[in-house]
């Protein structure tokens, strides 16, 4: 059985990828134990304020790091702004303008790593399409698995009273750590560029925001600005378990990745992409009743989120073929469109406009919108 599973896994003994796995699963931790801990640390309706800026800066930082590539000289001299950035959140509180400074400068460099990192991975997996698949699935299951285990670790640390100056600590350390590896253990770029990997970088570093692409996925875009939104406020909603909430719906996003691109091998994009559209909408219904629903609600959203490849690559795959760009462009811009349109939603909270409640109710008749689009218009 362990020779079968080991030769199916041809892409686990590629040069390099077992390295850069680790570093994968660092930054995608740190990413997570920082923005869930520092958004404890303010009050809740700064927070929206602070995630637009974060997406924002998110989506720079993916696109600087699809012009960088899988270089590595740039990233290592950039990465000490992690640290500067974690301290400046670390001596929290600080006043608005400077805490959203912090956000940003950290969010950029750190989408700039996980994107950098990223790429590196995946140019170094094999040719074999199955190999490939296997081991870019292995990746992002792993990531949020990592997540999984950070705030996984915030929740206990909350539960147990823990002083603050603990999490602040093993913040900087985690930062350190992450560095170090990337340092010490990121191979040099490879000289043998894959065609998957040259996709990623059909869009120009100035594409921020591609609006041809947005165009086409949107649909997708919906289902991430959902997620975004509980993301950023669901600890709010439950000041006692959010936090372990929100480790639910990321092993969730992991879990069940393989399981929706099985089923929609067996039924079709088109079904299943439905199916994970009216996930979604029943997700936040179920957030809006509260109480212990709120399980069964990061369940739904969390299968949704998984599918997510789904939903762009049906949405996308046309389009790319008939634009001669990659699918890896049109990804880049619907996560992006995504996070800023959930982080936007949210500061109808911090306004005084809807209560916490209601807040899940309004990605709703955009969803219903984006399904009536994928039922009708989207070619089967």
């Amino acid at each position: 059985m362990f020779q079968s599973l080991w030769d199916r896994h041809k892409w686990v003994r590629a040069p390099g990828v077992l390295p850069i796995s680790v570093i994968g699963l660092l930054l995608a931790g740190h990413v997570n134990y920082f923005y869930q801990g520092a958004n404890s640390l303010v009050n809740a309706k700064v927070v929206p304020f602070l995630a637009v800026a974060f997406y924002v800066a998110a989506q720079a930082g993916r696109a600087f790091g699809a012009h960088m590539g899988s270089g590595t000289k740039s990233l290592r001299g950039a990465l000490p702004i992690i640290a500067a950035a974690s301290i400046a959140i670390v001596a929290m509180p600080l006043p608005i303008p400077m805490a959203i400074m912090a956000y940003m400068a950290y969010s950029l460099i750190i989408h700039v790593a996980l994107t950098t990192v990223s790429m590196s991975f995946q140019e170094r997996l094999p040719k074999e399409k199955d190999d490939h698949r296997r081991g870019s699935s292995f990746f992002r299951t792993a990531n949020y698995w990592a997540a999984t285990v950070a705030v996984g670790v915030l929740y206990v640390l909350n539960i147990s009273q823990t002083p603050r100056w603990v999490w602040k600590g093993s913040l900087l350390i985690a930062g350190f750590v992450a560095w170090w590896a990337i340092r010490r253990l990121l191979p040099p770029p490879s000289r043998e560029k894959k065609e998957l990997t040259e996709d990623a970088t059909t869009s120009k570093w100035y594409e921020i925001f591609d609006i041809q692409a947005m165009k086409v996925v949107w649909p997708y875009s919906v289902v991430v600005a959902s997620g975004t939104l509980v993301v950023a406020m669901l600890q709010f909603q439950y000041p006692d378990h959010g936090l372990i909430l929100l480790s639910i719906l990321s092993l969730a996003q992991g879990t069940f990745s393989g399981p929706v691109v099985w089923t929609s091998s067996r039924f079709g994009d088109r079904s299943v992409t439905i199916a994970l559209m009216i996930s979604t909408i029943g997700g936040l219904i179920l957030l809006r009743i509260g109480d212990l629903w709120g399980v069964a609600a990061v369940l739904l959203l969390g299968v949704a989120s998984a599918g997510g490849r789904v939903c762009f690559g049906m949405l996308a795959s046309k389009h790319a073929r008939s634009r001669s760009r990659g699918e890896s462009a049109y990804q880049l811009a619907g996560v992006g469109l995504g996070q800023l349109a959930g982080a936007m939603l949210s500061i109808s909270y911090a306004l005084g406009i809807l209560k916490m409640e209601n807040l899940w109710i309004l990605p709703i008749p955009i969803l219903v919108a984006a399904l009536f689009h994928m039922w009708l218009k989207v070619e089967r």
